[in-house]
């Protein structure tokens, strides 16, 4: 069956090995379960031979490629962890002045027209909007107390920045959670993992899988796209509208704030007509 490979195919070329010991691959091929395709793919076989091996090459190539494909995701995927039921406390934080510094260069700042924008001025439009029969409207200064304090009483705790959001409002609406349970449950819960699981219980939120987050983003931008209502802005306002979604898109909402807040008010004191 096997015979001396061509000269335009050394021996143990194509596995991989030295061309040096070709008895050695020679044998290995020999008494592996796949012995046509070990041999087609050394070498070893005629033209002939190697045709009639073709399907058991493939069949080999395959079956290499889907152990790899689940070894792979195997990786990717992390493990579930183990809960460690219990009580956490959180307890105080003193951070340093590099690390002020550093959360000041890196967190802040970028955050302040972030916050300005979806957090405060259009979560209070896009709540006029889906809810206007609300007796107590949602409205910027509340928003703005309300995300003050929160985080005024997590940043000892080593909380991090958090913040009100017009695309987390919009995804409640989209799937359903127009009343004020919808977000109580959803404190309850993180309360229960926090305080209840510690580090496993924010290793339990990690486990949920990246698509399962992008299409609830999805949905949520959707919906917050359709709010927007581009056919009843015109001129002006349309124009500015588009200009800053470009530059949002090409750079980042901080040069769209940036460059946006002074078109408008050039255009409300008409000092600017488009």
């Amino acid at each position: 069956m096997s015979r001396q490979p061509p000269r335009t195919h050394p021996a143990g070329q194509h596995c991989g090995g030295p061309a040096t010991r070709p008895r050695t691959v020679a044998r290995r091929a020999r008494n592996s379960p796949h012995r046509d395709a070990n041999l087609a793919r050394c070498g070893y076989l005629s033209t002939d031979d190697r045709a009639d091996a073709l399907p058991a090459l493939a069949r080999c190539a395959r079956g290499r490629a889907g152990r790899h494909r689940r070894r792979s995701g195997a990786r990717d995927r992390p493990p579930f962890p183990i809960p460690d039921f219990g009580l956490h406390l959180p307890h105080l934080v003193a951070p340093t002045w590099a690390q002020i510094i550093h959360g000041t260069e890196y967190a802040v700042l970028p955050q302040i027209p972030l916050t300005l924008t979806n957090a405060i001025i259009v979560t209070a439009a896009v709540s006029r909007q889906l809810f206007p029969r609300e007796q107590h409207p949602v409205n910027e200064r509340n928003l703005a107390i309300t995300m003050g304090l929160g985080n005024l009483l997590s940043a000892p705790f080593g909380g991090y920045l958090m913040c009100h959001g017009a695309c987390g409002i919009a995804g409640h609406f989209r799937f359903g959670g127009r009343t004020a349970t919808a977000p109580v449950l959803i404190g309850l819960i993180f309360v229960v993992l926090g305080i209840g699981f510690g580090e496993s219980g924010y290793a339990m939120l990690k486990t949920i899988p990246d698509a399962v987050l992008g299409g609830l983003l999805l949905f949520s931008g959707i919906e917050l796209a359709l709010s927007s209502k581009l056919h009843e802005h015109q001129g002006g306002d349309l124009f500015l509208v588009l200009l800053m979604a470009a530059i949002g898109v090409a750079l980042n909402s901080a040069e769209a704030f940036a460059v946006g807040l002074p078109i408008a008010y050039a255009l409300k004191r008409e000092w600017l007509r488009v």
